[in-house]
């Protein structure tokens, strides 16, 4: 465990069905288990016990991956209502660029190729297009632009 972590320690109070999951989770991480998959219906509690289990159980900075930003936000907004911080409020955010103690951020966040350009699907065509155009091993695919462009269309 790493001591740096400070004093972060759950705050409230577990219900039965995650005490005995925690239990579970406990004994796989003494085993060194490095994979844990936790099911249940929504509302069960999935998020205040993965938040325990990072504050109270594995003590290391966490990314927790969402499928949206609802869900996103929930477990920021979980740690701070639920958990003495320590003082570490602001190392627990959503900031893909700004890691902390709990980063949470959602999939496609993480899926993108590019962020904040809108010209992806431009910029893969001009490419596409420009090696259309250039030699390879002794033949051109097209001689000019619109040629290349029609090559692609054929394609479609």
């Amino acid at each position: 465990m790493v001591s740096d972590f400070g004093k972060i320690v759950f705050s409230g109070k577990l219900r039965p069905s995650q005490v005995a999951s925690s239990g579970i989770i406990r004994k796989e991480l003494e085993n060194d288990s490095k994979e844990l998959l936790i099911v249940a219906p929504p509302g069960s509690g999935k998020t205040v016990l993965g938040l325990y289990v990072w504050s109270d159980l594995v003590r290391l900075p966490t990314l927790v991956l969402s499928p949206n930003s609802a869900i996103q936000a929930q477990w920021v907004e979980r740690a701070k209502e639920l958990f003495y911080l320590d003082g570490r409020d602001d190392e627990i955010g959503t900031d893909p660029k700004n890691p902390g103690i709990l980063t949470s951020l959602t999939y496609q966040s993480v899926t993108l190729p590019k962020r904040g350009g809108g010209d992806l699907d431009e910029s893969a065509m001009e490419l596409w297009i420009s090696k259309l155009m250039t030699p390879d091993i002794d033949r051109i695919e097209a001689e000019d632009r619109e040629s290349a462009i029609s090559w692609i269309e054929d394609l479609k």
